[in-house]
């Protein structure tokens, strides 16, 4: 929930020129801008960008696994 939570403030976040005024609507993200020493937009731009990757990643992996599916129910049909 927490990086679903992050993401969604990041979208607002650079959605909104004013982010920077408001960094108390953005919990998370000011959050981690405070202990990085970093701005609120930084993260937010690190979260989307973030996401952006691992979605690429996680479309790779699906395919990986659905095609393992596939060969396993195909050497199981053979062996049957």
């Amino acid at each position: 929930m927490t990086y679903i939570q992050k993401l969604e403030e990041a979208t607002a976040t650079l959605a909104d020129a004013a982010a920077f005024d408001y960094p108390d609507d953005y919990p998370l993200l000011a959050a981690e801008a405070d202990a990085k020493g970093q701005t609120v937009l930084e993260i937010a731009q690190l979260a989307e960008d973030t996401t952006a990757t691992w979605r690429k990643v996680n479309a790779v992996l699906e395919k990986v696994r659905y095609s393992a599916k596939l060969v396993s129910a195909a050497w199981r049909q053979l062996a049957g």
